[in-house]
């Protein structure tokens, strides 16, 4: 199952403990995190996390002093965790003419895993193509 969901994307310091803070603020507030990936460029940090209730975890992570936030639509799904499947799931989305801006997942080898995907102003038509 596919759906549009809300993605934050928090400016952190490239140091040590940066991602946990971020981390623990969201879980903290109560919320449950679906998926996240941190990366840290030119000595800058950037976190991008779909929790379970965005607009509690962003208010949270601004009244804890994050000033960089920014909110885009994803879609997020869960496939079965199988060789090829990541390969699958944007081929769904090549085949429709939905260019991916960016896309992370994780898995472990076994059962299910979780996958995200970001296509701008495509993103509503591309969840519903996954959900065909």
């Amino acid at each position: 199952m596919f759906e549009v969901a809300e993605e934050l994307s928090i400016e952190i310091k490239d140091e040590p403990g940066s991602l946990a803070a971020v981390l623990a603020v969201v879980a903290k507030a109560g919320c449950a995190v679906r998926a996240f990936c941190g990366y840290s460029m030119g000595g800058a940090g950037n976190v991008m996390v779909v929790a379970d209730d965005a607009k509690k975890a962003k208010a949270a992570l601004k009244k804890a002093g994050y000033k960089e936030i920014e909110s885009s639509k994803v879609v997020v799904g869960t496939t079965k965790d199988k060789k090829g499947a990541g390969a699958t799931i944007t081929e769904m989305a090549r085949a429709k003419g939905i260019n991916l801006d960016y896309a992370y997942a994780t898995g472990t080898g076994k059962g299910t895993g979780v996958i995200v995907l970001a296509a701008g102003d495509k993103t509503a038509q591309l969840a519903k193509a996954l959900n065909a």
